[in-house]
């Protein structure tokens, strides 16, 4: 008894791995029914000598799954703003931090997809304990982000102030002070 366990055991698993991969047979109209050993009706035919596939079982719960999966958009995940989240007046964001020892500053819609810079340049200052002044830097369009070539001197944890400009203005679209604790 332990050893037919023991083959149950090893070959159930293949016989149904192989029932999944191929079709089962059909048996024709003539073939003849008789029952089993074990009470089990078996059919037998004249053109096939297989066993019939044992019937698949579907679970209705898996199948929602699968039919509502392909509904989904991946598009109604809301993004990451990278660095210091900043929310704007009109909805969207705008990220700071600093990368290769520059600021770096994104700008995000409302639902946090990085979108093109709608100003021109951006003055940053910041105090620092090394000077008796405050640090400046000035952040022009490089790509889809403001950009600056001023290093930035670690520790990168102070109080930036920043301002958004548009070409030919000298007074500021918008300002923000932001508490800024870099990586």
């Amino acid at each position: 008894m332990k050893l037919r366990a023991l083959l149950a055991a090893w070959c159930l698993p293949a016989l149904l791995f192989a029932q999944a991969q191929t079709p089962a047979p059909t048996a024709p109209a003539n073939a003849a029914k008789s029952a089993g050993p074990t009470g089990t009706t078996v059919t037998s035919s004249t053109t096939s000598k297989s066993a019939p596939a044992a019937p698949q079982k579907t679970d209705a719960k898996s199948a929602a799954t699968k039919k509502a999966a392909p509904t989904a958009k991946k598009e109604d995940a809301p993004g990451v703003v990278e660095g210091v989240t900043i929310a704007r007046p009109n909805g969207g964001f705008l990220g700071l931090h600093v990368a290769n020892n520059n600021f770096i500053l994104t700008f995000y819609d409302a639902k946090k997809k990085k979108v093109a810079p709608d100003v021109t340049r951006a003055a940053l200052r910041w105090p620092v304990k090394y000077q008796p002044g405050d640090e400046h830097a000035v952040l022009n369009a490089s790509g889809t982000a403001l950009t600056s070539s001023k290093v930035v001197k670690p520790p990168l944890v102070f109080k930036v102030f920043i301002g958004l400009y548009n070409e030919g203005s000298d007074k500021a679209v918008e300002s923000y002070t932001v508490d800024y604790h870099g990586e």
